[in-house]
């Protein structure tokens, strides 16, 4: 044993130094384990930005293929005006997503999740030809749907991805809500182009359009349902709400017109009003929506927030 140690002051000595490596220690610890939170955190502010940003541009593509169907089904007699704008408003939503992935902050969404977005950004580098081919009535009403989809699955595939972005549970079961309230959006989505170019041509289904349209409206159904086991109670109170509003009922009404019609055409709805009416219930889904969105980037907020405080008490 040291000589020093024989010593009362040499015990304490020693004491102390144990003392202040255990301290180091846990502290050295506690820092790293805060420094790592808070990188968790930015990574997921990365995945909400992302996601938001997709779902963006996701809700004006939704729109410009409806009014795509709706142009294409009445051979450019209807909506050309609306289509020129919409086209418009979804550009600025792309270029919103690109921007976005230019930004510094970016670089903090994980590698597979990045090359998910950029996937899927890159679905649009046909927008143009498909427009083109669209506006000369080149492309036939199935071919159109059928580009807008596949675009749109490809965003929607990077929502699928981000829910496994995060190890937090809280955040990961917000952005599954969100997720699935986004999937039953795209659902009345492609019900609307559908009943639109239906409806703009009045003409009879075919048994395989009368078969997507009830796909269409199962998955609504499914994914709502789905989406009722993960969120709180105020947002589905908000949604119960939105399903009684009127902009609902009123397109559940001429739905069933269509379906009780499907075989024999004749359908006596306005492409226009059917288009505005399903779109009215729509935009109220993207208000919630984007209250979902507000909702999980607080609760992101809250988490980097703490993390940050950790580390500055560790240091």
């Amino acid at each position: 044993m040291p000589r020093f140690l024989n010593t009362l002051r040499g015990r304490l000595i020693l004491l102390l130094c144990l003392l202040l490596a255990t301290a180091i220690f846990h502290t050295g610890s506690s820092f790293l384990h805060d420094w790592q939170e808070m990188r968790n955190a930015r990574g997921i502010e990365a995945v909400g930005h992302s996601v938001i940003a997709i779902g963006n541009l996701v809700h004006e593509l939704q729109k410009e293929r409806g009014l795509s169907a709706g142009f294409i089904g009445s051979k450019g007699g209807k909506f050309a005006d609306d289509l020129t704008r919409q086209r418009t408003l979804t550009d600025g939503k792309h270029g919103e997503l690109i921007a976005w992935l230019q930004d510094s902050n970016a670089v903090a969404l994980p590698a597979t999740l990045r090359a998910g977005v950029d996937e899927g950004a890159a679905g649009l580098d046909k927008l143009a030809e498909t427009r083109s081919s669209i506006g000369s009535l080149q492309l036939g009403g199935a071919e159109s749907f059928a580009f807008y989809t596949q675009t749109i699955d490809r965003l929607l595939s990077v929502l699928n991805q981000a829910t496994k972005a995060t190890d937090d549970a809280e955040s990961g079961q917000q952005l599954l809500a969100y997720v699935m309230f986004i999937n039953a959006k795209e659902q009345a989505g492609r019900e609307r182009a559908t009943v639109n170019g239906i409806v703009a041509a009045d003409q009879p289904m075919n048994v395989s359009q009368f078969q997507r349209l009830l796909v269409m409206i199962t998955a609504q159904d499914i994914n709502l349902a789905t989406f009722r086991t993960l969120a709180t109670t105020d947002d589905i109170s908000a949604l119960a709400t939105l399903l009684a509003g009127q902009a609902t009922q009123e397109s559940m009404r001429m739905r069933a017109t269509v379906i009780e019609q499907a075989f024999l055409g004749n359908y006596e709805i306005e492409a226009a009003l059917w288009f505005a009416t399903i779109t009215a219930k729509i935009d109220a889904m993207k208000l919630l929506e984007d209250e979902l969105a507000r909702s999980f980037q607080e609760r992101v907020r809250r988490f980097a927030s703490a993390a940050s405080r950790g580390v500055t008490i560790s240091a």
